[in-house]
């Protein structure tokens, strides 16, 4: 199967990117792209794009036992 499932399309274009950080892509682009429920497919990009991944700073030893 050559074609990714919807809801893993709409995360896709989601989270592009240009070349000063901005979204590629508003969420209407997204919306009249792949069709369905504005509502719906919305909803999904307003929570992928509120997810925050703090990125810890400084340096990690490998514990002794091994990363669990």
């Amino acid at each position: 199967m050559r074609q990714l499932p919807r809801y893993d399309f709409i995360v896709l274009l989601a989270v592009q990117r240009n070349g000063d950080g901005m979204y590629r892509f508003s969420a209407n682009q997204i919306t009249t792209f792949v069709g369905g429920t504005a509502a719906d497919v919305k909803a999904l990009i307003a929570e992928v794009r509120a997810e925050k991944k703090e990125v810890p700073k400084g340096h990690f030893e490998r514990p002794a036992n091994g990363w669990r």
